[in-house]
């Protein structure tokens, strides 16, 4: 097999995949989700800020998370030396406010995330959206395409 047969192969697999998971989770084509993007339309504000909603949201889950389990547990472990010498209460309470505060602040951070992701993907698509930054958008995603003999 050739290096360009592979290639071909390889790419379909995955415009085909990139389609599935689109109609999938979207419930788009791949044609669909080209023609908002290259196009500017109305739904690209609303599609990056769902975008941005769900990265934002899990990012500040993560972040959260580790920042309350990390403060639960030394405060957990702490409260337990002001209440007693045992060692076994130490760990104990360490691991139990590790885990809600993992549970608690995953969740603000979580709502946090979200807001702030969807506002700034919200933002973003408008900004996209302009005539302007539509045409530079489109030059740059496929500069060859408009150029004779090579693909158009």
């Amino acid at each position: 097999m050739t290096k360009e047969a592979q290639d071909n192969i390889y790419s379909s697999y995955y415009a085909a995949g990139v389609e599935h998971a689109l109609q999938k989770t979207a419930g788009m084509s791949l044609d669909q989700f080209r023609r908002i993007l290259s196009g500017g339309s109305q739904e690209l504000a609303p599609l990056l800020k769902a975008l941005g909603e769900r990265q934002g949201g899990q990012a500040g889950t993560v972040f959260g998370g580790m920042a309350g389990a990390g403060g639960g547990a030394i405060a957990g472990h702490e409260l337990a030396g002001l209440m007693s010498e045992s060692p076994a209460l130490a760990a104990a309470l360490g691991i139990g406010g590790g885990i809600g505060g993992g549970l608690g602040l995953g969740a603000l951070g979580n709502m946090a995330g979200r807001g702030l992701g969807g506002a700034a993907g919200e933002y973003a698509g408008l900004v996209q959206g302009m005539g302007h930054n539509r045409a530079i958008n489109n030059w740059l995603a496929d500069p060859l395409s408009r150029v004779p003999g090579i693909r158009g």
